[in-house]
């Protein structure tokens, strides 16, 4: 008897997504299983949400995007996860494949107990883990996480933007600062030394305002332009 395979894309956009759909939906026709595809994150999975029968041929791996949609639906933050339930058993799902970071993995996590799921981490910042619901069930300490997919593409490109603006420092005698994505973590920072800044700041690492003030004044003096790239999650000493 086939399978159906029920697969979302949860929370904000990385370049791989459709590529993610597509080699899933390529794994599901080799292996005979029906793949619904649940538009709009889990809002495809409530009494109004949509879906369609997803092929590979629908799917362009090198498009941006998701061909599926996101949403930042949150059903434990909303109380529907009842909802959601009833509604993939009449959709007859016998397993889920969320795409997403820590929002959309605590909500597969409490439809695990009625569906096998299978998760697929997803987040530009690395950080799958780092910034988990207090009350989630999910046990990350068990989470096997080397690098999430769109990680590297935006670890790629913030390198470029750096090695690249570092034309406009020099030609115009400029301090430039770059603010980088990444939340609390400070991976996308870090990657952005393959650009070759002068500064980085993560929020790993509490700063000093005098002591950084002091740093770029020596630099400058000695070069005549900076590039630093800063966290956004950054904090001095005193937590601000």
């Amino acid at each position: 008897m086939s399978k159906r395979i029920g697969v979302l894309t949860g929370g904000g956009d990385t370049p791989v997504l459709n590529a993610t759909l597509k080699g899933i939906a390529l794994q599901c026709e080799e292996l005979g299983f029906e793949l619904i595809g649940l538009m709009q994150g889990w809002a495809g999975v409530l009494k109004q949400g949509a879906y369609c029968h997803l092929a590979s041929e629908m799917i362009d791996e090198d498009r941006g995007g998701t061909i599926l949609q996101s949403s930042r639906t949150n059903l434990r933050a909303s109380g529907q996860i009842g909802e959601a339930i009833e509604n993939l058993k009449k959709l007859k799902i016998d397993a889920l494949i969320p795409i997403g970071g820590d929002d959309t993995l605590s909500v597969g996590s409490e439809l695990s107990n009625d569906f096998a799921t299978t998760f697929v981490t997803k987040t530009i910042d690395n950080d799958v883990g780092s910034n988990a619901p207090e009350d989630s069930s999910v046990n990350y300490m068990q989470l096997v996480n080397y690098f999430c997919p769109g990680f590297p593409s935006a670890a790629n490109l913030i390198a470029k933007y750096v090695r690249d603006i570092r034309t406009t420092a020099y030609s115009h005698n400029r301090i430039i600062f770059v603010e980088a994505m990444g939340r609390y973590a400070g991976w996308l920072t870090l990657a952005s030394a393959y650009g070759y800044p002068d500064l980085i700041l993560v929020p790993e690492i509490e700063y000093d305002p005098d002591s950084l003030a002091a740093c770029i004044e020596k630099k400058y003096s000695q070069v005549g332009n900076l590039v630093v790239v800063v966290s956004e999650g950054i904090t001095g000493k005193d937590g601000k």
